[in-house]
């Protein structure tokens, strides 16, 4: 919250606005989100005449643009990482597109038409769609393990989902020869997948075959869940876990798009995971560019790797 930062900074504008430092809920109302809920008296029969009575007000998530023009612009100075881009290392951002094996490309296809099919059925196919949207970008990533979709409308088995065992395939050799040769460099990585755990998760997948071919220990390679830690415990679970050996970490970019560093001390060390490698990319661009400049801090002083990785065509 601003209230008390204003305080500190420019309090005869807080007086001159009729402010005390008592004021926050005054000030919340002004220029804010406040909720307020009410709990209601049920006793007797006319609903007109039941009472109203609000049990809890707090501050809610939000601003008003008159904050801007009241306080801001003329104490404040506002800058972006580009502004200060002559200070900072180079940033490199590459996209990496593999060709997918005639077999899974051959399945991924007959699913795609399956969908497209059953949704063209005027009687609730349309209620498939998320299915499709959601089945259709995890299938290229990992073709086994998955449920059939069942329709919405009666229950049976609207889209069968083959599984398909081909071996390591084209991204994923190309995700283990990247991180090879960043490791090779002394440099640490970050894996994002859109998809971490469940049936549609390949984050153990990745775990898996990493620790396999790279032939890294238990200690040096980690998921990150959304489910634990929480979010406030992020920050502390990746440098405890740096501070361990940890060289690779995979997990989903929503779980690291705001607050986090991905360059930081601790205990005396500086630990940088400067190589970040979107395997897999979902449809929220906010969360993509909030996560992809991670390690690309005021403090960085190295070089900056950005990789998005796909599927041809």
């Amino acid at each position: 919250d601003v209230f008390y930062l204003f305080w500190r900074t420019i309090p005869w504008v807080m007086k001159e606005k009729g402010f005390t430092f008592k004021s926050l809920h005054e000030f919340s109302e002004r220029y804010g989100t406040v909720e307020s809920v009410y709990a209601y008296d049920e006793s007797g029969g006319n609903i007109m005449s039941k009472g109203r009575k609000s049990i809890s007000v707090k501050a809610k998530p939000g601003i008003s643009p008159l904050i801007y023009t009241d306080f801001l612009l003329p104490y404040s100075v506002f800058l972006s990482m580009e502004d200060m881009s002559s200070f900072l290392p180079e940033y490199k951002e590459e996209v990496e597109m593999v060709d997918m094996e005639p077999e899974s490309l051959a399945a991924y296809s007959a699913v795609a038409k399956d969908f497209m099919d059953v949704i063209k059925d005027r009687n609730g196919g349309n209620k498939l769609l998320s299915s499709m949207l959601q089945t259709l970008l995890s299938y290229p990533d990992k073709a086994f393990g998955h449920s059939d979709v069942l329709h919405p409308e009666h229950g049976r088995v609207a889209v069968s989902i083959p599984s398909i065992e081909t071996g390591i395939r084209a991204k994923e050799k190309a995700l283990i020869d990247r991180v090879r040769n960043e490791l090779a460099e002394g440099r640490r990585v970050a894996i994002f997948n859109e998809y971490i755990d469940g049936e549609k998760g390949v984050a153990v997948h990745l775990y898996d075959l990493l620790s396999e071919q790279l032939g890294l220990k238990e200690n040096e390679i980690r998921v990150l869940y959304s489910s634990s830690p929480d979010a406030k415990k992020r920050e502390e679970w990746i440098m405890k876990n740096a501070s361990k050996g940890m060289k690779v970490f995979i997990t989903h970019p929503k779980n690291v798009e705001t607050g986090l560093d991905f360059v930081f001390d601790y205990d005396g060390q500086r630990y940088n995971f400067n190589t970040l490698i979107f395997y897999q990319l979902g449809y929220n661009l906010y969360t993509l560019w909030q996560a992809s400049k991670r390690s690309y801090r005021l403090s960085q002083t190295e070089e900056c790797r950005v990789v998005y990785m796909g599927y041809r065509d």
